[in-house]
């Protein structure tokens, strides 16, 4: 199965698991990131057709968004951001998933032992009043993440992840931080 295959499949295995969250709350798309401390990452979504294309724009691209988030969680265990407005357009990144409707995005960053976890649940650009949703609601997206980690478990395994990873921030990250930048 070649890497597009695999994770096409993986797409359609979470997509049932996120279905009952994203018509209560009507998500646009929900992602999932896992950050390893060499600084490769780990990225799929409920849309094959976004996590294909984030693939092919953003793998093996520094993302220095990631880079900011990843390093304030790795200091204080979890951290929510919040994607809103209209972005800086000299911010590639920021301006890409606001020019393709993946806009108005909570994102809650969880540090592990090992790795960062990252999940995002987003909207479109129209509708900013779902940022009232995630702050009256945050703590049934934070259960959702646990949820969801735990089912994603069952379906592929961090070493796997860890193969499918492409080069996303600097491993520096971790280091600055302690984390040690090898795979036990």
């Amino acid at each position: 199965m070649n890497g597009m295959d695999f994770r096409r499949s993986l797409c359609e295995k979470i997509t049932p698991l996120v279905e009952p969250l994203s018509h209560h709350i009507k998500l646009n798309v929900f992602g999932y990131r896992k950050f390893f401390p060499d600084g490769t990452c780990f990225n799929i979504s409920s849309n094959f057709e976004w996590t294909k294309f984030v693939q092919e724009k953003f793998d093996n691209t520094i993302v220095p968004n990631y880079e900011d988030e990843v390093s304030s969680v790795l200091r204080e265990e979890k951290r929510y951001f919040f994607r809103i407005g209209e972005p800086n357009r000299q911010d590639i990144h920021l301006s890409t998933l606001y020019d393709c409707d993946v806009w108005n995005t909570l994102s809650l960053y969880k540090k592990n032992e090992n790795s960062v976890d990252a999940f995002y649940f987003t909207s479109t650009r129209e509708n900013y009043k779902i940022v009232n949703e995630y702050f009256n609601k945050l703590e049934v997206f934070e259960e959702f993440s646990y949820y969801f980690k735990d089912k994603l478990s069952d379906i592929i395994k961090p070493e796997k992840m860890k193969k499918a990873s492409s080069l996303i921030i600097s491993p520096k990250i971790f280091e600055e931080v302690g984390f040690k930048t090898t795979q036990d």
